[in-house]
């Protein structure tokens, strides 16, 4: 992570940009499940900070964690470029960095073939509109503050 400095614990600053369930369809009776679609965000998002929220109700005996991978894309020349790909833990809120260069982005969170086991998960995410300057390091008390501050 970079070096900036916002107001990270002020919860007005903070705003529900998506909130998406998908539930996948048991299909056999045997118990089988038709893998999730990917999670494609349908707007473009132009803030720096995120906060990435992931729920899914794990079966008794279970012990999945992990959500898949977060991957945003800009436009550049006209071309689709990943700039960021972060791995996501189920059940936990994560504070994403963009690059500093990005202006505006789609998100996918894509769990379909990585995490096929998971029957159901929902993506949350906040994007932040303070402002936003370099100066100083964010600790991991501040990403504390802020899951505190969305319920994760």
């Amino acid at each position: 992570m970079s070096e900036f400095s916002a107001d990270l614990n002020n919860s007005s600053l903070w705003h529900l940009v998506y909130q998406e369930l998908k539930e996948a369809p048991n299909v056999t009776s045997l118990g089988g499940y038709i893998k999730l679609p990917p999670f494609e965000v349908p707007l473009l998002l132009s803030s720096r900070l995120l906060i990435v929220q992931t729920a899914s109700t794990i079966p008794a005996f279970k012990r999945w964690k992990w959500a898949g991978y977060l991957r945003a894309f800009q436009s550049i020349k006209g071309i689709k470029t990943e700039i960021l790909q972060k791995s996501l833990d189920l059940n936990n809120a994560e504070l994403i960095e963009l690059p500093s260069f990005a202006s505006t982005y789609s998100l996918i969170l894509n769990s379909n073939g990585e995490a096929h086991w998971l029957r159901n998960l929902q993506l949350t995410i906040y994007e932040f509109t303070g402002e936003v300057e370099n100066a100083i390091t964010v600790t991991r008390d501040a990403v504390l503050d802020i899951k505190e501050l969305i319920g994760g």
